[in-house]
């Protein structure tokens, strides 16, 4: 099952890489720019394949990756606040429950079938993010939100849908006793809390004036940043499981 899974991973980024370079001959993006596009893909390829190894290799292993994003996201954040004020420390505490709370269900699930649901959400998260954006950046003229997030479309939401959908029928292998109806609503559960998450975040950005939580992810900016929507669609996919399946 892993060698078919990251077969799966490398098709994917291989299909972005397309996209991306289709976007870059049409659009005639500068040198700086494309250099950035390509290390931002590089450190994501990095990274979904380092946590997926890692949760391959044992669910603690996992637990102490998602441990550090919760750690570093609350200081991330805590950062950008008067750090003398009790009230930003409280602030602080509380956003740190919340990311443990929403990523901990990563981490729920019988020992033969966690993987499979944790590789799930995780690879339709990856996939909802960078396909968005890619047919937002090759199709996108509608703002979806522009109060929060300037540069997210109706066309690139609308794409990583699809994009979603057929990415839950390629992985419905990790999920074998999921009918296709099942899968699909899944899929379209993914995207919709995954760009909640991401307009959440980007919320909380415009309210602290900045750009990005931090740079510590060359081209992705902070971890808040990385992993918004996979905070938030961890729960919204483990409890609509739950629901659908049960």
């Amino acid at each position: 099952m892993l060698e078919r899974l990251l077969m799966v991973i490398v098709g994917l980024f291989v299909l972005g890489a397309v996209l991306m370079v289709l976007t870059h001959f049409i659009y005639q993006r500068g040198k700086a720019q494309t250099r950035s596009d390509w290390v931002k893909f590089a450190v994501y390829f990095v990274i979904t394949i380092s946590l997926l190894l890692a949760s391959y290799a044992s669910r603690w292993l996992l637990a102490i990756f998602l441990a550090a994003i919760a750690v570093s996201g609350t200081i991330e954040l805590h950062h950008h606040l008067n750090p003398r004020r009790f009230g930003s420390a409280c602030l602080s505490l509380t956003v740190f429950f919340v990311l443990s709370i929403c990523l901990v269900h990563l981490l729920f699930g019988k020992a033969e079938m966690w993987f499979c649901s944790f590789a799930f959400v995780f690879l339709l998260v990856a996939i909802s993010d960078s396909f968005s954006q890619l047919f937002g950046r090759l199709f996108g003229r509608h703002p979806l939100c522009p109060q929060l997030s300037p540069y997210k479309t109706v066309e690139g939401f609308f794409g990583g849908i699809v994009a979603c959908l057929c990415g839950a029928f390629v992985l419905s292998f990790l999920l074998s006793n999921v009918s296709r109806p099942a899968l699909a609503g899944l899929a379209v559960i993914i995207v919709l809390s995954a760009t909640a998450g991401d307009l959440t975040f980007s919320f909380v950005k415009r309210r602290l004036g900045i750009r990005n939580f931090s740079s510590l992810i060359p081209g992705h900016g902070g971890v808040l940043d990385r992993f918004d929507s996979l905070i938030a669609a961890a729960p919204a996919f483990y409890w609509s499981q739950k629901l659908l399946l049960n």
